[in-house]
């Protein structure tokens, strides 16, 4: 999603940069700032793919 305003135009390319940065950021310490909180995300997202296999088998992917 970065990738469309930094294409669209030259004067995108800072804030697409500081989106990014700020994003990549929150996302390397979000085990740090919120432990419990990022533990149970983690748990959802594990429990989405294991039981729901739309998540795995999607249109994209080659069928079985």
């Amino acid at each position: 999603m970065l990738a469309i305003p930094a294409l669209a135009g030259e004067r995108q390319w800072l804030k697409t940069a500081t989106v990014g940065g700020a994003g990549l950021g929150l996302f390397a310490v979000q085990a740090w700032l919120w432990p419990i909180q990022f533990r149970e995300y983690l748990t959802s997202v594990n429990l989405q793919f294991r039981l729901n296999p739309q998540f795995v088998f999607g249109q994209a992917s080659p069928g079985i």
